[in-house]
C-alpha cells in the first residue's frame, strides 16, 4: 500500500461482503486509476472466463482507423451538452 507515516486508510466494502484496504490518496494523485484497476482484478477473479487475447491485428486496426488524425493531448477535452 506504499503507506508512509500520517499516511490513511480507507475500507471500501463490495457487494459480495470482500473488504478492500487501501491508502487513502494522498493530494494530488487521480484516485480513478486505482479504483478502475481494483474493479478489474476482482471482475477477472469472479469472471474468468471473459478475459481474452487481443486479436494481433489490433494495432494494424487502430493504426489504420486513427490515420492522420491529429491529437493534442495537452488540450481539454471537448464538453458534450445533452
Amino acid at each position: 500500500m506504499d503507506l508512509k507515516k500520517q499516511d490513511k486508510i480507507r475500507h471500501t466494502i463490495h457487494t459480495d461482503g470482500s473488504v478492500v484496504l487501501s491508502r487513502k490518496n494522498r493530494s494530488g494523485e487521480d484516485p480513478v486509476p486505482a479504483e478502475f484497476l481494483t474493479f478489474l482484478a476482482h471482475d477477472i477473479k469472479r469472471n474468468p472466463q471473459n478475459v481474452k487475447a487481443v486479436d494481433p491485428g489490433l494495432p494494424d486496426r487502430i493504426r489504420n482507423l486513427t490515420a492522420g488524425v491529429a491529437v493534442d493531448m495537452e488540450s481539454p477535452l471537448p464538453t458534450v451538452s445533452g
